[in-house]
């Protein structure tokens, strides 16, 4: 999927592919910062198969985080920062995740969930992350491997962890494409938690094929909804 976005940026790079409140970002400055998460993620170990644990709200850095992860060859986990956090240390425990993307705001509800992990606060790190080269990686990811790994709501018993690899996120995404036609649209409005599996499908679809996403904090749908659609009709505008 990763790569497919990558093709994107090159046909589209200077249209708006994330945007919240006043900060937007473009497909080019999006494929840049990911890459050098991604480079900066291989540093630490990550590769195929390796979990890398993501907690915060949807924000734009947040999106660079899961692309970032995606192209350094490890497999996401999104966890919502409202669990509980004997929730998330179970889940922590559970993929057996060395490594949790985080946001400032739910650093210490991560701190308060395990010891034992490394947390990468993502705006603290940033003049490191900064450093890291800017060019798409050249990792060897097998169609097998995991992409994400997401939890079900646990409402009978323990939650569970659904594995998707790679060739299976493909193939929902170019059904999505196939069935939801993104490309005639303007863009997509990411309200809820990248926990929640709904997500997917609003979040990248629209990255491949050049529109926009708009990211709303919850309960924030109806008050910002027009300013951020008027915002994905402009930038449908400049999306070459």
């Amino acid at each position: 999927m990763h790569e497919l976005f990558e093709e994107q940026a090159a046909k589209t790079p200077q249209a708006v592919a994330v945007a919240e409140e006043d900060r937007e970002i473009s497909y080019a400055e999006l494929n840049r910062r990911a890459n050098r998460l991604a480079h900066y993620l291989v540093k630490m170990g990550v590769v195929a198969e390796v979990r890398v644990g993501i907690c915060s709200e949807p924000k734009l850095e947040m999106v660079v985080a899961l692309m970032g992860i995606l192209k350094a060859g490890g497999a996401y986990v999104p966890i919502d920062p409202e669990y509980p956090s004997e929730r998330i240390r179970y889940i922590l425990e559970d993929t057996k995740a060395k490594i949790v993307l985080t946001g400032q705001r739910s650093l210490d509800k991560i701190r308060g969930a395990s010891t034992d992990i490394v947390i990468v606060e993502i705006n603290t790190e940033e003049h490191v992350i900064r450093k890291q080269p800017a060019d798409n990686l050249q990792t060897n990811i097998k169609p097998r491997d995991l992409a994400y790994v997401i939890y079900t709501s646990g409402t009978t018993g323990r939650p569970k962890g659904v594995m998707v690899e790679h060739a299976g996120l493909l193939n929902y995404l170019q059904w999505a494409m196939r069935t939801y036609a993104p490309e005639e649209g303007a863009g997509s409005v990411v309200s809820s938690s990248f926990a929640f599996d709904a997500t997917v499908t609003a979040l990248y679809t629209p990255l491949l094929c050049g529109r926009s996403v708009v990211l709303l904090r919850e309960g924030d749908e109806l008050e910002g909804l027009e300013a951020q659609l008027l915002l994905l009709a402009r930038s449908r505008t400049r999306k070459t």
